[in-house]
């Protein structure tokens, strides 16, 4: 997923939430993939955050 910002981030967690519309048409309206809208809705959920998680791993290179 690209780095959107939070402020779009929140706009299509909200439009999801408003409960009159499915994640298809949100991802549609907003010209993201319908795993984008999942994701963003499911981090919310969990977190209550949707800034950027980080990228990469905790592993250093030799």
């Amino acid at each position: 997923m690209s780095r959107y910002s939070v402020d779009f981030r929140k706009k299509i967690v909200e439009a999801y939430e408003k409960g009159d519309t499915s994640i298809r048409k949100v991802a549609k309206r907003f010209l993201v993939s319908p795993d984008t809208v999942r994701r963003l809705v499911k981090q919310y959920r969990l977190t209550g955050d949707l800034s950027p998680r980080k990228c990469g791993t905790k592993k250093k290179s030799i």
